[in-house]
C-alpha cells in the first residue's frame, strides 16, 4: 500500500511539473513569438505544449491521468485565464482533458503493439496534439 501511494505521489509530481512547465514555456516563449509572427492571432496559440503533456500522461497512466492532471490544469487556468479576465468556462478544462483521454484510448487501440515499440510515434502524437 505504501508503494502505491509513493508511486502515485511521484506520478502526480512529474505530471504536474511537466504540465506547469510546458504551460509556462507556451505562455512565456511561444505566445510572444507567435504574436510577432502573426500579430492578429490573439485568441489561441498555434502550438500549445500542455496538450502534448496531456496526451503522454493519458497514454502512460490511462484514466488515472485525470486526477493527476486536474490540479495543475486548474492552477494554470486560474492564473492565466481567470487572472487575465478571459471569459472561458472552468468546465472547459475537464472537457479538454476527458476528450484527450478518450482520443488516446481510441488511438492506442488502433495502434496496439506499434506504440510500445516505436516511442517516436508516441512523441509524434504528442506534438500533433500540441498543434
Amino acid at each position: 500500500m505504501k508503494q502505491i501511494i509513493s508511486d502515485s505521489i511521484g506520478a502526480f509530481i512529474i505530471v504536474s511539473l511537466a504540465y506547469i512547465a510546458s504551460y509556462t514555456v507556451t505562455i512565456g516563449l511561444i505566445s510572444p513569438v507567435q504574436g510577432m509572427i502573426f500579430p492578429n492571432s490573439t485568441v489561441a496559440d498555434i502550438l500549445f505544449l500542455p496538450h502534448g503533456i496531456i496526451i503522454l500522461a493519458a497514454y502512460y497512466y490511462g484514466w488515472k491521468a485525470l486526477p493527476l492532471l486536474l490540479p495543475s490544469v486548474y492552477l494554470m487556468w486560474y492564473i492565466d485565464v481567470y487572472g487575465n479576465g478571459i471569459l472561458l468556462d472552468p468546465i472547459q478544462s475537464i472537457i479538454s482533458v476527458v476528450c484527450s483521454l478518450i482520443a488516446v484510448q481510441l488511438a492506442s487501440r488502433a495502434f496496439k503493439g506499434i506504440l510500445e515499440k516505436e516511442w517516436k510515434l508516441l512523441l509524434f502524437f504528442g506534438v500533433i496534439g500540441s498543434v
